[in-house]
């Protein structure tokens, strides 16, 4: 016997010669079923805002770029702003009282990753 590890289909053939002469062959054929790897998980490229602080009043742009994504998610200190959007875009956020809001991007695809920026509303 001989322990073989395939990397693809392979035939094998065994010959055996009798003391007489004669032979005979055998086949054997290992199928391989090689699976396709896993698809990457999401990147993101870049997860940006136009400002880290704005005055009342005013809004935010906020832009974001990743591959290998299906879906991405954006929210506002932890309220979805934007659900299922592309993979790479953008919207505008115009918060309406002081304070701090983090914006996180979700990236959606084989897996979930995220990134988080914080803007600064400032007035009263």
């Amino acid at each position: 016997s001989q322990q073989v590890c395939p990397g693809s289909t392979t035939t094998y053939t065994l010959r055996v010669v009798r003391t007489d002469g004669s032979q005979e062959t055998r086949q054997v054929t290992v199928n391989v079923n090689s699976a396709p790897p896993p698809p990457p998980g999401p990147i993101i490229d870049g997860f940006s805002v136009s400002s880290n602080q704005i005055p009342v009043g005013q809004c935010v742009n906020i832009n974001w770029n990743t591959r290998y994504t299906d879906y991405v998610n954006v929210s506002r200190s932890g309220q979805t702003i934007m659900p299922g959007g592309a993979a790479a875009g953008s919207i505008e956020d115009c918060p309406s009282s002081p304070g701090l809001y983090d914006y996180r991007l979700d990236a959606f695809g084989n897996g979930q990753t995220s990134q988080t920026v914080t803007v600064e509303v400032t007035g009263s």
